[in-house]
């Protein structure tokens, strides 16, 4: 038994040691190494975990978390306070986490107290303030700050900065980016080294910088509709741009190189832009340009220009049928487009400023089409046009008025019913009552007057 106790012990005593085991404790510094921040200014702080694996690192100010970062491989982790104020200053420390083999914490590192002064930090600016690159080339960033020496550039993602080392230094203000990739798409920033009565502290961070890298992704196609291009005074005319990926990419409309309409698109292959109440102005030349949103942003190159002619011509006005319409959910209902012409009529839905082609399920007839069994999602407002002829050429008339439809839920139609009801009832009660009532006074009086004429001794 004695050895089996033993064995048993010598078990436990080594659970209870590796229970002890902890995770090594990092150590803090800071960057400017003086600790020191201006109001508005930057602080780096470096917390050496002595981990090369995945881990969780923590920087707190006195006993508050502030920060919370997963690090994958890196020993080394980054905490970069931007803004710095009055609030700022206090006593700073690190921790790191492991969640393998056992979650595991280490010892809180040693405190460093960050120092504020009352100066304010000076300005950052980084060059270009846009950039739009396309993948495998190069770009250069500047940063300048009064009476900076050397500067620093970030990375900003997620509400966070990050510094960057991956670019080619030029010189203290300046580095390459060689070789852009999707990955490098983002915000960029920067911030310079000053010295401020003998002792060296951080600018406040630069504007963003945006980069965009525009891949060998393909261009979008545009056209007009009607497909000659041309626009009457007051009229409307429709930009088609076509995109050759699905996935969801926000579609832009330029005149030149500036953006008139930005469109959110979810898979629709081609976005229509409506451009209404034209003018001699509209007449520009139009192109278009996506931008895929996910995984990473990245932008294709430019459509081919297309051109716009107006005409000195009014463009004849069009009506839509009915102009106002309340109806129950379940029911159908036909809308028609008036206008001087005999050719064929569009329909649009209008929301958030936009209108959009509307596809009904059935067209009656050139001008007419039906809306059946209405949905409470169907409330909203709606316009048309119609295909005219001017001069040979085709064109769009002026959009109609705008068509308010309100599609009741069925429970609600009911109640309203219900209470018409209740209040018809009320009133047929009260008409038929005042009569009646009417008649009974009429009896009552003429009796009056009959028991007055008899003599007093039958009374």
């Amino acid at each position: 038994m004695l050895p089996v106790f033993i064995l048993l012990l010598l078990g436990r005593l080594a659970e209870i040691g590796k229970a002890r085991e902890y995770v090594p404790t990092p150590s803090i510094t800071a960057e400017p190494t003086s600790a020191t921040g201006l109001q508005g200014g930057i602080m780096t702080f470096k917390c050496n975990t002595g981990i090369d694996g995945e881990k969780r690192v923590y920087l707190f100010r006195g006993s508050e978390k502030i920060f919370e970062v997963l690090s994958m491989s890196e020993p080394v982790v980054f905490f970069t306070l931007a803004n710095l104020t009055w609030k700022s200053g206090g006593m700073y420390r690190c921790m790191s986490e492991i969640s393998q083999p056992k979650r595991k914490k280490s010892q809180p590192s040693d405190a460093l107290r960050l120092t504020m002064l009352g100066i304010q930090a000076p300005l950052s600016i980084l060059r270009p303030p846009a950039a739009e690159v396309s993948k495998g080339g190069n770009l250069n960033m500047i940063c300048t700050a009064n009476a900076g020496d050397k500067c620093f550039f970030s990375t900003y993602r997620d509400n966070r900065y990050s510094q960057f080392h991956l670019g080619k230094r030029r010189n203290n203000t300046s580095i390459s980016m060689l070789n852009l990739t999707r990955s490098d798409a983002g915000n960029y920033t920067c911030y310079c080294l000053v010295e401020v009565n003998g002792i060296f502290a951080f600018s406040a961070p630069s504007n963003l910088m945006e980069l965009t890298v525009i891949e060998n992704i393909p261009k979008p196609n545009i056209t007009f509709e009607p497909t000659s291009g041309i626009g009457l005074q007051g009229g409307v005319i429709l930009v088609k741009c076509e995109v050759p990926i699905a996935g969801e990419k926000l579609v832009s409309l330029l005149t030149g190189s500036k953006k008139i309409f930005d469109i959110l698109s979810l898979a629709e292959p081609a976005v229509f832009f409506t451009l209404t109440n034209l003018s001699s102005t509209s007449a520009r030349n139009y192109r278009c340009m996506y931008e895929m949103l996910l995984p990473k942003k990245s932008k294709s190159g430019p459509s081919d220009e297309i051109q716009l002619t107006i005409l000195d011509v009014q463009a004849p006005l069009s009506i839509l049928h009915p102009s106002s319409v309340k109806v129950t959910e379940g029911s159908n209902l036909h809308f028609t487009c008036i206008a001087d012409t005999k050719h064929k009529c569009f329909f649009y839905e209008y929301s958030d400023e936009e209108y959009s082609p509307y596809q009904p399920a059935e067209e009656r007839n050139k001008t007419t089409i039906s809306m059946p069994n209405l949905r409470h999602c169907d409330t909203g407002h709606y316009a048309c046009h119609c295909l005219v002829e001017v001069n040979g050429s085709f064109a769009f008339s002026a959009l109609s008025n705008l068509m308010t439809l309100t599609v009741i839920e069925g429970d609600k139609a009911m109640s309203e019913k219900t209470e018409t009801d209740v209040s018809h009832g009320g009133l047929l009660v009260i008409a038929m009552a005042v009569p009646v009532l009417l008649g009974l006074i009429v009896i009552f009086a003429v009796l009056a007057i009959c028991l007055s004429k008899k003599d007093p001794d039958q009374h």
